[in-house]
């Protein structure tokens, strides 16, 4: 695909310690990027950017004295200047703007305003859930994928160090580098750095500087009379998946990533193999590794293989952050927009020692939020060969005598996802059918083209005649799992021995009722309906406006699957927010010792933390709060050894996988050293203050890991550190 629009200027502002505010150092990188183009402040009329203010577009633009007739300030973290590309150029073709400049500015080192703890959003659906077990955010979160990378896969932490010794090699050859004269890095140097949140050390995650950038993009017919070769934009994508941690079912799929390359190749017409350099995010050593996988370098647990033998190291036969990436370039934040700069001076040939030889395609990927949000860019050179064929001449010294050949065939699911579906109807087209709907099967999710299976005895047409498929394809679709029940997403078959007449005000109820209502149904099968408000034996004399009743009588009996009595110790740790209308009855249930998940009547989905609607099928009605099992499972965690807080360290919390499907994050007690991915758990209740009780959450003995990505691994043991000091400034 030929965009029509090319980038003509890129550069970076100072970078480290600048002292200098950050719409300083935006303003730097806008000059220098605009002098790099040979334009002027004056022939620009479109501005992105993001970070600098709560109206960052409005504010550069008053900074730098323009008065630009597009603007796009969309946050999405660290791949937000990827998306800006997209944005640019469909702006530049539907005739917005003629000139974008894509700017960052940040001075978050000599401010002392990023801290271990990160920018965690306290009005974020999962903090109040989720911060009283003392993530650091974002980079507990990524210890805990890189754990689980390790388990599932089977590799060692030398693995994850070797991204952060190829970073350093590269950044050796780049004056610019804020590690340029730091001195190269080992294996063994990465291992042996302090850890922070196991199993990452300090060597693991990105640095924290200063800094500020730019890219300027107009059209291709405009650009080839400027000053620079242009560099085209020949494809982009994004997604946006999930907020935090606990959001995914498998940390490690990171559908967004396949999804957003999927599309930037489509778009332009490459493969993985047409690509000569490669820039991905390194906010931390396993982001690299899920990244390679995720653009179709190699295949999903591949990329720790890939990375040895110093392949992503100058010289190795794959370029990779030849700039030195976050790990030792520099990171202000949030690194998209140097990417942008790296990939257009490797195409264009201005690199010096660190140059890519014959370099005529890249690659550029940013990643934001928890492996949350993703933006891929393809660019080459203006070339009239056209990227994709063989340049005269042969192939440079620096890309080695035998090049690694990329993965072959088709990308990994869920490549084909948005493969399959164009992004805009044609005009006029065909409208959407029953069999454009997404098999929502947990995994591998798939998308059935063919006729719908034959019916199985629903005679309710409803308003549409679309049915949602509850389980994997039939076995004539390739499918041998049997499952063929259908859920019925239109109105309700007619009640079946249920007084209720609708959805809005059934109720299931899968635990036992309380001893006075005389339940005697040993265990959560049969599940008994529940149609209102507690049997007055119970003490419930509320009449209420609804259905949902809390209970505010003594804890039911038997005290056993997760309820507790009267002795529970008090939580020293963070606290969590003041509860809302939707999270109140969650934390009400567990003053009385129940932890419940929200499931939805219709779908029968299960969810955490509540909502006001059904993310499975959208429903507003039905939500109910069902109490869960005492036992769980651990998918992964992290063993927190630098926190700038008073809390005792270190200290261990973790994704903890409930039977009933949900993920949440929860502290882990016990012994540290004896935790390990997919082990079982135990429920634990501490005291709040407020008398509320939070969830924790003890080893219990092994047991099989639920996740369908699982599979043995040797145990990973954190190595023993001692405790340091937490920090007084954020470090580098």
């Amino acid at each position: 695909m030929n965009t029509g629009v090319a980038v003509v200027g890129a550069a970076e502002s100072d970078l480290g310690v600048s002292d200098l505010p950050a719409l300083a150092l935006l303003a730097q990188g806008v000059t220098r990027a605009l002098d790099d183009a040979g334009l002027a402040l004056r022939d620009v009329d479109g501005l992105a950017t993001s970070g600098t203010g709560r109206f960052p577009a409005t504010q550069a633009a008053g900074y730098l004295g323009i008065a630009p007739a597009w603007t796009d300030s969309t946050f999405a973290g660290g791949s937000a200047f990827e998306m800006y590309v997209a944005r640019a150029a469909q702006a530049i073709a539907a005739g917005q703007c003629a000139t974008v400049v894509i700017a960052y500015g940040s001075d978050q080192r000599s401010r002392r305003s990023r801290s271990l703890t990160g920018p965690l959003d306290p009005a974020a659906p999962e903090a109040q859930f989720e911060a009283p077990a003392g993530p650091l955010y974002p980079l507990s979160h990524y210890a805990m994928a890189a754990r689980r990378y390790l388990h599932v896969y089977g590799h060692s932490r030398r693995a994850l160090a070797e991204v952060a010794v190829a970073a350093r090699a590269w950044a050796l050859l780049n004056p610019a580098a804020h590690r340029h004269g730091a001195g190269p890095l080992t294996v063994d140097d990465v291992l042996a750095a302090p850890m922070v949140s196991s199993p990452l050390t300090k060597a693991d995650c990105c640095l924290v500087t200063d800094g500020g950038g730019a890219v300027v993009l107009t059209s291709l017919d405009r650009a080839r009379d400027l000053r620079r070769p242009p560099v085209r934009v020949l494809g982009y994508g994004e997604a946006t998946t999930h907020t935090g941690s606990a959001g995914p079912d498998d940390l490690l799929a990171n559908p967004g990533a396949y999804a957003s390359a999927a599309r930037a190749y489509r778009r332009a017409g490459l493969t993985p193999a047409d690509i000569d350099v490669t820039q991905v995010y390194d906010s931390f050593t396993i982001t690299t590794l899920l990244t390679l996988e995720a653009l179709g370098f190699c295949g999903p647990g591949e990329a720790a293989d890939f990375v040895a033998d110093g392949r992503i190291r100058p010289g190795g036969g794959f370029p990779l952050n030849t700039g030195g990436g976050g790990l030792s370039y520099g990171h202000p934040g949030m690194f998209g927009v140097f990417l942008l700069i790296e990939a257009v001076r490797q195409l264009r040939g201005e690199c010096g020692p660190r140059q890519v030889p014959g370099a005529r395609t890249a690659v550029a990927h940013g990643t934001g939020g928890i492996l949350s949000t993703h933006a891929t860019v393809v660019l080459a050179r203006d070339d009239p060969c056209g990227p994709g064929t063989a340049p005269p001449g042969p192939p440079g010294p620096g890309r080695g005598p035998d090049p690694p050949r990329p993965r072959e065939g088709p990308l990994p699911a869920p490549l084909d996802e948005p493969v399959r579906q164009p992004e805009v109807p044609p005009p006029g087209g065909p409208s959407r059918t029953a069999s454009d709907d997404p098999v929502p099967s947990p995994e591998p999710r798939q998308r059935w083209d063919g006729p719908l299976p034959a019916p199985s005895g629903d005679p309710v047409p409803g308003p549409e005649t679309r049915q949602r498929w509850d389980g994997r394809l039939p076995a004539a679709c390739g499918d041998t799992v049997p499952e063929t029940r259908q859920r019925w997403d239109g109105p309700l078959p007619a009640p079946s021995g249920d007084p209720v007449p609708g959805p809005e005000t059934r109720q299931w109820w899968d635990g036992r009722l309380p001893a006075a209502c005389g339940d005697t149904v040993p265990g959560p099968e049969p599940r008994l309906r529940w149609d209102g408000r507690l049997p007055a034996a119970c003490g419930d004399s509320v009449p209420g406006p609804g259905p949902r009743q809390r209970w505010d009588g003594p804890p039911p009996a038997p005290a056993d699957e997760g309820r507790v009595g009267t002795q529970v110790p008090p939580w020293d740790g963070p606290l969590p927010a003041p509860a809302d209308a939707v999270t109140r009855p969650w934390w009400d249930a567990t003053r009385v010792g129940r932890l419940t998940v929200q499931r939805c009547d219709g779908c029968r989905t299960a969810q955490h933390p509540p909502r006001v609607l059904c993310t499975g099928c959208g429903a507003t009605h039905g939500l109910r709060l069902l109490p869960v099992a005492a036992t769980a499972v651990l998918d992964t965690f992290t063993v927190v050894h630098r926190a700038p807080s008073d809390r005792p360290l270190p200290y261990a919390l973790g994704r903890i996988r409930l039977a009933e499907g949900p993920v949440l994050l929860a502290p882990l007690e016990g012994d540290h050293e004896a935790l390990r991915c997919g082990q079982s758990l135990r429920l634990n209740w501490r005291t709040l203050p407020d008398g509320r009780m939070l969830p924790a959450f003890h080893p219990a003995g092994d047991a099989a890991d639920l996740s369908a990505a699982a599979r043995p691994g040797p145990p990973i043991t954190d190595p023993p550190h001692a405790a340091p000091a937490p920090p007084s400034e954020p470090e580098p």
